[in-house]
């Protein structure tokens, strides 16, 4: 019996296996930034769910106590005041007085927030992920064993990338503010014009004495890890969410402002203590700007291109300026 015709099998040979090798690479390669590019748009859009989160804590705070948190802090004007500056105070920032208001009451009671000294506390060394910015490597470092220059020794630390604006006048640094209205209104810190200056506890201010208008004034924006700001091989202030200062930066200088030395970022290698008043902007690990909380309750993203007067416009909350290419 003649059999039916039987097609010979043959395998790949090496050059179809390389060509096929290297469309699969190609496709990888096309394929990769689009990955990072979704997993970067979740990252930020979980990033403004934790400032909405932030801000409506602050909005139920001003409800339940007829003003806006205030950090505590023993300053150059009252330097008694809650027993100091240093973490043997209790200089509670206004992101550990909010906690009630993130479902972190139990840290709030079982931590004695605000009696207890900062550095006697159970809550100090506690993370809140609502304080940590999935885009920057915060998110996993999460806590640190840090000695700040408030820690004076080392105390693990709750993280945070989120923090309360002072303002905008600042006598520090390439963007030292020398506006003659803000002379003699204190160093950026306290006596600032933002509504996280830390002596704001002497004075309270309710969402109806923002003279600028909530929609236009900005309360909490982003910061990025560095190590040897967050320790005392520099005189760094740290990424505690507990400390008031540890917990504020002003808009004195533009977003993502990082100063470089010698061809290379700061923030990438170590904090020149010669730039330690440059160091104070709001940054982030968003492509080309920073998000931000509005004392409305509203976040948007603050290009890096804004216009230096109108940022700092933003960061006073009854400075009277007119906002000029505002996002």
């Amino acid at each position: 019996m003649s059999r039916p015709f039987e097609r010979s099998r043959r395998g790949f040979t090496l050059i179809e296996l390389l060509v096929v090798i290297a469309i699969i690479a190609i496709l990888i390669g096309l394929l990769l930034p689009a990955v990072q590019k979704v997993r970067e748009a979740a990252a930020r859009m979980s990033c403004s769910n934790n400032l909405k989160q932030i801000g409506l804590a602050i909005h139920n705070y001003h409800d339940q106590n007829d003003k806006l948190p205030a950090s505590r802090y023993g300053d150059y004007s009252d330097g008694a005041a809650f027993g100091g500056p240093f973490y043997s105070s209790s200089s509670w920032s206004f992101l550990a007085l909010i906690l009630p208001h993130l479902e972190q009451d139990n840290v709030y009671k079982v931590g004695n927030i605000p009696t207890s000294t900062l550095a006697a506390s159970p809550a100090l060394g506690q993370s809140i992920k609502t304080y940590l910015c999935p885009s920057d490597q915060m998110s996993s470092i999460r806590t640190f064993n840090a000695r700040s220059r408030y820690s004076q020794t080392n105390y693990v630390v709750g993280l945070t990338n989120y923090k309360g604006v002072l303002g905008s006048n600042f006598n520090y640094g390439d963007y030292a503010n020398a506006n003659p209205a803000f002379v003699n209104s204190g160093d950026g810190f306290w006596g600032a014009n933002g509504l996280f200056s830390l002596d704001r506890w002497k004075t309270s201010v309710t969402l109806v004495g923002i003279a600028d208008g909530t929609s236009n004034t900005v309360m909490v924006g982003e910061d990025i890890w560095t190590a040897d700001y967050a320790n005392g091989t520099q005189p760094g202030n740290g990424f505690s969410w507990a400390h008031s200062v540890e917990a504020t930066l002003t808009c004195a200088m533009p977003p993502n402002y990082i100063k470089h030395a010698n061809g290379v970022p700061i923030n990438t290698t170590s904090l020149d203590q010669a730039e330690w008043g440059s160091y104070h902007g709001f940054k982030s690990k968003h492509t080309g700007g920073v998000q931000f909380v509005y004392a409305d309750g509203s976040v948007h993203f603050v290009r890096d291109s804004i216009p230096l007067s109108t940022y700092r416009a933003m960061a006073s909350y009854a400075g009277g300026e007119v906002l000029v290419d505002a996002p």
